[in-house]
Parts: C-alpha cells; sequence; structure tokens
C-alpha cells in the first residue's frame, strides 16, 4: 500500500504549525488588544469631559453608596463608644 503524500497539505502543515507561524500570531494578538485598551481609555476619558448622563450617574451613585456606607458606619462606632462608656 502506497502513501500518498499531497503538496499542499504538507505546505500548508508546515506552515501553520511552525514557531515562526504562532509567534507572529501571538504578537499581531497582543498589539491588537493593546489597541483596544488604548480605545477603551481614550472613550472613557471622553465620556467624562462630555458629561455623558449615564457615566456621570453611575460614578455618583458610587460616590453616594460609600458615603451612605461610611456614615452608617460611623454612626454605629459612636453608639459603640457611648455604650462602653
Amino acid at each position: 500500500m502506497a502513501i500518498q503524500i499531497n503538496p499542499q497539505e504538507m505546505h500548508l502543515l508546515e506552515r501553520y504549525s511552525s514557531l515562526e507561524y504562532f509567534g507572529e500570531l501571538r504578537d499581531t494578538w497582543e498589539k491588537m488588544v493593546r489597541h483596544v485598551e488604548s480605545c477603551l481609555q481614550l472613550y472613557s476619558s471622553n465620556l467624562e469631559k462630555k458629561g455623558c448622563t449615564w457615566y456621570l450617574v453611575e460614578r455618583a451613585q458610587d460616590s453616594c453608596e460609600t458615603q451612605q456606607f461610611e456614615a452608617i458606619n460611623s454612626a454605629q462606632l459612636v453608639r459603640a463608644a457611648a455604650g462602653q462608656s
């Protein structure tokens, strides 16, 4: 039984399983991820500058929740200190 070798298959196997190919692929993905991260950073900074309503509302809610949490904690500390003295 003779083994048939298809030159096109050999070429594709050699090309797409080589270290050079995977190195280029990895480097390309890294560049793409860095580019997308920079675009997201730029987009986020533009939201703050433009005063995008939903973005500012979410930040205000986060800030209010933090302030409420701190107020509750300080009130509990005051009560605890008054009860101990």
